[in-house]
């Protein structure tokens, strides 16, 4: 049986979901939350450090809800799940425009936390996973590297808005909650189904999908890859029923059960390699102060911070689709390239500042290393665990990962203030070594099924 126009298409558009809801709710709820700090701390009176714990509580609430996201999309209509989510990340932003207590925040930002729980950490790799079975993680990354588009995108434009009055901050956050929703919420709406049996069909790139499609084998791009094998269990082992109507029965996928992954301890040293990646993520926030901090000696350096951040930017938005590459050929090649960029970034930061172009490309190195927390990881949970229940699992990794970023976000701040940025350097070059360490403990005790 011929594949029709629309199960053709379909796959495609899934890439896209991942991609629009990368590009507007990640993007405008979390990439660009910082232009907005300045503004609305003076317009309601407090500091910058009382209003930015509306992140906190994003944080927070996105830590408490990802263990049952998890479970709710193993077993809901992702349509529904994901449409929700982004309302619920785009409602708030725009009920921002009109807040004058700061207490408001607090309560928008946890309501966009539980709403970026399944977005962020979860629905690009799960879809993305059931709907291919090769180059899953060029896909992933793909669809993630929309958020540095994103940020090099809205940032300006939220600046401009910002600016264009007193209050502009307030038509900025208007205007940013309705893109959120006008930008997803179509997608997730009309180019989502949970999986492809919904559509009567494999897979794609899988044996059967080749051959409902009336394509060789030979033509499935060549690639024999470790993601490839998890996403096997996708595989349907009956065959696809003709009609829409009658869902094909799903047998058992390949890989463990949430429960038997928690006896594992591939699983701990995975939660290890969550806490080191988020954390080393979180570093990030403080280079444009680390470039601030050498004016006195050397300030034609000082006078790029903002750049390097944007280099880091730059450096993520490429180093995930790089990853992503990498990570369909080899989770551990993966994982050298991420953690051997974030090494060789921090020696030149620390050790060579004063060299303008390797203080930018040093920049541009550790967003690579950025880029693993939204690529590297969920490859290498669907490696390891394989695809059985992978949305439990992952939202279980995902949590340890956001509680870091709680930590982490304030915690680099108090190290850098008491002790200096050479004791933070060396601390952050002893936490890549553990990130090594405990990635390559968990690929290299992954269960057997």
């Amino acid at each position: 049986m011929a594949l029709s126009v629309k199960q053709k298409i379909f796959p495609y558009l899934v890439v896209a979901t991942g991609c629009a809801l990368c590009l507007g709710p990640i993007t405008l709820t979390f990439s660009c939350a910082g232009i907005f700090y300045t503004p609305v701390s003076e317009a309601l009176g407090v500091g910058k450090g009382v209003f930015s714990l509306y992140m906190t509580f994003f944080y927070l609430a996105q830590t408490l809800a990802l263990p049952f996201m998890g479970r709710l999309m193993e077993r809901a209509d992702l349509r529904i799940v994901l449409s929700v989510a982004v309302v619920l990340m785009g409602a708030p932003m725009a009920l921002m425009s009109q807040f004058d207590s700061v207490w408001d925040f607090y309560l928008a930002g946890a309501i966009m936390g539980i709403g970026d729980a399944p977005i962020l950490y979860l629905a690009v790799s799960t879809l993305v996973g059931r709907w291919f079975e090769k180059r899953v993680g060029f896909y992933v990354g793909i669809c993630m590297a929309f958020t540095g588009v994103g940020g090099v995108i809205f940032n300006p434009i939220g600046g401009a808005i910002i600016a264009s009055g007193p209050e502009g901050w307030r038509l900025g956050y208007l205007v940013f909650g309705v893109l959120t929703i006008a930008i997803a919420l179509p997608f997730t709406l009309f180019c989502v189904r949970s999986w492809p049996s919904d559509l009567g069909m494999h897979p794609v790139w899988s044996k059967e999908w080749c051959a409902q499609a009336g394509m060789p084998q030979s033509d499935q791009s060549g690639q024999s890859d470790q993601s490839s094998q998890s996403v096997q269990a996708d595989r349907s082992a009956q065959p696809v029923q003709s009609t829409q109507a009658a869902r094909p029965v799903r047998p058992p996928r390949r890989g463990v059960t949430a429960k038997e992954a928690l006896r594992e301890p591939s699983f701990y040293a995975m939660l290890v390699f969550a806490v080191m990646v988020t954390a080393l993520v979180s570093f990030y926030l403080f280079f444009p102060s680390y470039a601030s901090s050498l004016g006195n000696e050397y300030p034609q350096i000082a006078a790029l911070a903002a750049t390097l951040a944007a280099a880091t930017m730059a450096g993520q938005a490429i180093g995930k689709v790089l990853l992503g590459i990498v990570g369909d050929k080899s989770a551990p090649a993966g994982l050298l390239l991420a953690g051997g960029c974030g090494v060789v970034s921090i020696v030149v930061l620390w050790l060579i500042p004063n060299v303008a172009p390797l203080f930018l490309a040093a920049g541009f190195l550790y967003g690579i290393l950025y880029a693993a927390e939204t690529v590297q990881m969920p490859i290498m949970a669907r490696v390891i665990f394989g695809t059985r229940e992978y949305p439990a699992i992952y939202s279980r990794i995902s949590t340890a990962s956001s509680l870091s970023g709680v930590v982490f976000t304030s915690a680099w701040g108090f190290l850098i203030e008491g002790v200096g940025y050479d004791v933070t350097f060396v601390t952050v070059l002893a936490m890549l070594v553990l990130l090594g360490v405990s990635g390559s403990f968990a690929l290299l005790r992954a269960p057997k099924d």
